[in-house]
């Protein structure tokens, strides 16, 4: 079984009051990466050591393939999120690279380029550099598997599937691959959702194949949620919702199929 020490998550250190570190542009990247110079950020560790402590942390660091990274990589690394998180996006990871200062502008530039267009509210924080945490231990969570939720109409009548999506790491979405996802139910394997880097989707259910459109929201519990509108050979329109919580799905429906629709136009 592997232990803390056995993965540098004792290096690991939370400040008490972790530093809020953004940038919104390109102009703002250097003075960010400033805030988090190797002597500021050895500041910060001085003021709580996380000697084998557990936390909400060790979800992202244990259970997350681009945590796991993290803990494997040198001292030149940080990793940028979206913010606000919940709408925004983006995400920016940075490892082994010549210095810390080096690795947040890299971050911070990443997460930034992976903002979805228009985002003009969508920011990038720093939430990890070196070995600091500068975001609160809530920040990474992680989910093992996404909620996911299939609705639509049928010749059966309606559809409000409960699903599970297992799959790689979406958390670097958009990116540069095509992510395949699993679909289970409460009965078993459903299907399967495979997300194209430029916000194309696919679904499987048995023999019936379902072409449309993805768009991410934000984050939720570590992972991105968003929403994935679909059409069938036959017309037939199904809504498949990932990453939400089941209350945040019943309180935002009409506004995520809104989105679902859009996305099938």
């Amino acid at each position: 079984m592997l232990e803390e020490s056995d993965i540098g998550l004792s290096n690991l250190t939370q400040p008490p009051a972790p530093p809020v570190i953004t940038a919104r542009s390109g102009d703002e990247i250097a003075a960010a990466s400033a805030r988090a110079a190797p002597d500021r950020l050895e500041t910060l560790a001085s003021l709580e050591r996380a000697e084998r402590r557990p936390g909400p942390e060790l979800a992202f660091f244990f259970e997350a393939a681009t945590g796991r990274a993290y803990l494997a990589a040198g001292r030149g690394k940080a990793l940028a999120r979206g913010e606000p998180a919940e709408t925004c996006p983006a995400f920016g990871a940075a490892l082994d690279r010549p210095s810390i200062r080096d690795a947040t502008e890299v971050a911070l530039s990443r997460c930034l380029a992976s903002r979805p267009a228009g985002a003009a509210d969508c920011g990038c924080r720093l939430i990890v550099a070196g070995e600091v945490l500068l975001a609160p231990p809530e920040t990474f969570d992680y989910a093992r598997g996404l909620a996911a939720r299939l609705v639509g109409d049928s010749a059966a009548g309606p559809i409000d599937l409960p699903l599970v999506a297992d799959g790689p790491d979406p958390s670097g979405l958009p990116g540069a691959e095509t992510r395949a996802l699993a679909l289970r139910s409460a009965a078993g394997p459903a299907g399967g959702l495979t997300i194209e880097p430029d916000g194309g989707a696919r679904l499987t259910l048995g023999e019936a194949v379902y072409q449309g459109r993805w768009r991410a929201e934000g984050f939720r519990r570590g992972r991105l949620a968003g929403v994935v509108g679909l059409r069938g050979a036959t017309g037939r329109a199904l809504t498949l919702f990932i990453g939400y919580d089941p209350a945040e799905v019943e309180a935002r429906r009409p506004e995520l199929l809104r989105k679902a629709s859009e996305l099938r136009e």
